[in-house]
């Protein structure tokens, strides 16, 4: 591992920084760039790895660009995007633009973004890159009307999202303070702040992420959904892998080899076996619901979404 790591950054700054720095990479349109929009353990992994076996050209990945507080993108700090990320709409900041303009023209490359790409030699010449946005879905209208993207939105059932993130290592601090709070200095604070009253009554691991869940899923609502944007749902893709792929290629003119892409779709994603196998407690499915309830989004409450088993 540490022999890989090594090599790893003697690539990247003998190879890859100097022809990122110099623009000299081999720039493709913004139209060949895949973008794919879902919750934190929403399934963007496996669709993620299916679409890039089925593309018949070589293709970079980009992990999770939108990483909390900037870490990823050092241009992005100043913006304190520790909360979920969210542009209004209409916004025409100059500033943001560039940094997302910067992005998708592949500039400014690192050993973060580029982290899970095999062969950092290629990198450069790769036609297609897939960008996996794992708290991106509240920039969907923003960045589909500034950019040329193919966007991809997964949703999942917020009680499997929610099951198998509490049982997730990375969301261990929360049981310890599962207050859910506006952090200082979050910029376009006013959209976060119409569900203060919502906000103000979560006191569990559960609430804080059924919270996140619905603010990142509103998005299901907007006008653009399913129209500048796919949208398919996780369980579908499970269920009717065919039908969701077909609709995917056809709507984005992928060229997928559709054989390729579903069998990729069978095997276990890098990050599907990561995370304690568990069950949620009714106690914490009444909860989850009864937040779904207040945000309105009747369609993924119990009643019409039913949870997983509960113990």
């Amino acid at each position: 591992m540490l022999i890989d790591r090594i090599t790893r950054q003697i690539i990247y700054y003998t190879w890859l920084l100097p022809l990122s720095k110099k623009n000299s990479l081999v720039r493709k349109s913004q139209h060949e760039n895949i973008c794919i929009f879902a919750m934190g353990r929403g399934g963007s992994t496996m669709l993620m790895e299916a679409i890039q076996d089925g593309i018949k050209d070589s293709t970079t990945l980009i992990w999770e660009p939108l990483a909390a507080g900037g870490i990823k993108i050092k241009k992005l700090k100043k913006w304190n995007f520790y909360l979920q990320p969210y542009i209004p709409e209409e916004e025409k900041n100059i500033d943001l633009i560039q940094i997302f303009q910067s992005l998708f023209n592949r500039e400014n490359l690192n050993l973060s973004l580029t982290y899970h790409n095999k062969n950092l030699f290629k990198v450069p010449f790769n036609k297609k890159f897939i960008y996996k946005f794992c708290r991106g879905n509240l920039l969907l209208p923003w960045l589909v009307n500034n950019f040329n993207i193919k966007s991809i939105l997964i949703l999942r059932s917020p009680y499997d999202v929610i099951n198998s993130q509490i049982n997730h290592n990375a969301y261990s601090e929360l049981k310890k303070n599962p207050a859910f709070i506006i952090p200082q200095g979050t910029p376009y604070v006013e959209f976060f702040s119409n569900y203060q009253h919502i906000l103000d009554k979560c006191n569990s691991p559960e609430e804080h992420l059924a919270i996140k869940w619905a603010l990142n899923n509103l998005i299901i609502n907007h006008k653009l959904n399913d129209r500048k944007w796919v949208t398919v749902y996780y369980e579908e893709l499970l269920n009717n892998p065919k039908k969701e792929i077909d609709k995917i290629n056809s709507r984005l003119q992928l060229d997928l080899d559709i054989e390729s892409t579903l069998n990729s779709m069978k095997k276990v994603s890098r990050t599907g076996s990561s995370g304690k196998k568990g069950f949620l407690t009714s106690s914490q499915v009444d909860k989850i619901n009864q937040i779904l309830l207040d945000f309105d989004l009747l369609e993924f409450t119990k009643e019409h979404f039913p949870p997983p088993k509960v113990r």
